[in-house]
């Protein structure tokens, strides 16, 4: 069996999340945050970026925990 490449192992789902008082943006299966930032808009932009490059999408949360919103990158075939 071929070995798993780094790309295969990059999230292609991203969650905007509150977290210790800033936004963290976190990818599916990582325990860790990959980014955190002072502003909910600042992290949106952020994940959204990575989604673009990853034709993955985000997940957007609101201070709840609720997810308010998402934004689908993915290139349509």
């Amino acid at each position: 069996m071929a070995e798993e490449t780094k790309k295969d192992k990059l999230a292609t789902v991203y969650h905007v999340t509150p977290y210790n008082g800033k936004w963290q943006v976190k990818g599916v299966g990582n325990t860790r945050p990959t980014k955190l930032f002072d502003t909910q808009k600042e992290a949106i932009a952020y994940s959204n970026e990575l989604t673009k490059k990853r034709n993955g999408s985000v997940i957007i949360h609101r201070k709840t925990g609720q997810v308010r919103d998402s934004i689908s990158n993915k290139k349509k075939k």
